[in-house]
């Protein structure tokens, strides 16, 4: 934070706005199955937990000063007699008062409903860790009581905090119905898509005139799942081998590279209707089992492989709209994997002329993105090497100590006559 005022900057009432749209979508983007056949009970104490702020607590008994510093200054003052500058040596003390407390930092950005400020002195404060840090810097001939100082800055903080906890005890008191209502909408609203998509009751049959380019195979394969060790009665995340990942990715691959070939037919079609095709195609691969391992739609452009109800294989199809619109769909697909070890991907089409200049925009953005962890190299021959997919390593939304796998596959769609 820098140094200057404390709880200062945005406002509670755009704090709190933003904390209650974070949790709406949070509820929204969860998966619609797991909203289903869990209990709403867990569900409600997972987001209340994850929602509700700590209040901040100011240690004010702790508070210590460090060891004050005598310094001498050779500098120019204004003389109110002669009515100009002149050069008087003065000697200053400086030292800092440290204020323990716990609680978010960021709560130090905000300004609570009514805020008490200072009309005399401006508040030198800065946090180092787990303590505001208070710096004072005073004439030798003014020293004689430090107190002074600092009372009124230490006064100040601990109004505002309390001011502030406040605001977030109300806040903190319409997590519970908040949550509650929007995951009774959630679960509506899924059960209603279940309903319609049972009753569809159409087989997906396979193609006979698939090009050779990505041939399904006559053995349906199943997707290897790694089941982690089980603790007490807690249920593990499935997690998808990295041979079976990649050979998704090749199949993803294979058929992109089909439409490439044939830019005037998919450059005319829709994000959804893209996404379509892949989902016949996986489908033909990956035969759909009463354990869930099947590939399915989700939202609008979504593809996924599920199993017991969990996610272990996700996937955006979008056409390149500049660097900002890709780091939406990072934060969209990372929104999807919230509690999940899941590997992932993001399919992106071009249909300008400049391939290698979205490349080099794609890299950027995805590395300067917060969860950014690191580069990966993909084994699969079908993969690596390729100037136009890149493994990524990304640091889990909820978990820093688990790792996402992200996989950017870039195709260009661009038809002759289209510009």
């Amino acid at each position: 934070m820098h140094r200057g005022e404390l709880f200062k900057g945005l406002p509670f009432h755009d704090y709190e706005q933003g904390k209650r749209s974070s949790l709406t979508t949070a509820i929204h983007q969860y998966d619609a199955n797991t909203i289903l056949h869990t209990p709403i009970e867990e569900l409600s104490k997972h987001f209340e937990e994850s929602y509700t702020v700590e209040p901040l607590l100011i240690k004010r008994d702790e508070m210590y000063a460090d060891q004050p510093q005598e310094e001498n200054v050779r500098e120019r003052v204004m003389d109110r007699v002669w009515n100009e500058q002149v050069n008087v040596s003065n000697s200053y003390i400086s030292f800092a008062v440290h204020l323990p407390f716990e609680g978010d930092t960021g709560l130090f950005g905000v300004e609570p409903s009514s805020r008490m400020y200072s009309m005399s002195q401006q508040m030198d404060a800065s946090i180092v860790g787990n303590e505001i840090v208070l710096r004072y810097r005073v004439l030798a001939t003014e020293n004689a009581n430090l107190e002074s100082h600092y009372s009124h800055d230490i006064q100040i903080i601990t109004t505002n905090a309390d001011r502030l906890n406040q605001d977030l005890g109300r806040w903190n008191s319409q997590v519970a119905g908040i949550v509650r209502d929007r995951l009774n909408e959630k679960r509506t609203n899924a059960s209603k898509n279940q309903t319609l998509i049972q009753s569809l009751k159409i087989p997906i049959k396979k193609r006979d005139d698939v090009p050779a380019t990505y041939t399904i195979p006559e053995v349906q394969r199943k997707p290897k799942i790694v089941q982690t060790p089980k603790v007490k009665t807690y249920t593990p995340e499935p997690t998808l081998e990295a041979e079976e990942y990649e050979n998704i990715l090749t199949i993803i691959k294979d058929m992109a590279l089909a439409m490439e070939r044939s830019p005037a037919t998919f450059a005319k079609l829709t994000e959804e209707e893209i996404r379509d095709f892949f989902l016949i195609l996986l489908n033909g691969h990956y035969k759909g089992t009463a354990t869930g391992e099947t590939f399915n739609g989700a939202g609008k452009t979504d593809i996924l492989i599920r199993h017991q109800n969990a996610n272990a294989f996700i996937a955006e199809c979008k056409f390149w709209k500049g660097q900002k619109k890709l780091d939406e769909a990072i934060g969209q697909l990372l929104g999807y994997v919230t509690w999940r070890d899941t590997k992932t991907s993001i399919v992106l089409f071009n249909k300008q002329t400049d391939l290698s200049s979205v490349l080099e925009k794609t890299q950027e953005t995805l590395k300067a993105h917060k969860n950014f962890k690191s580069e990966y190299a993909l084994k699969s021959s079908e993969l690596e090497g390729s100037d136009t997919i890149f493994g990524y390593k990304f640091v889990h939304p909820s978990d820093p100590d688990k790792e996402i796998f992200l996989t950017l596959m870039a195709f260009q769609i661009t038809a002759p006559d289209i510009q």
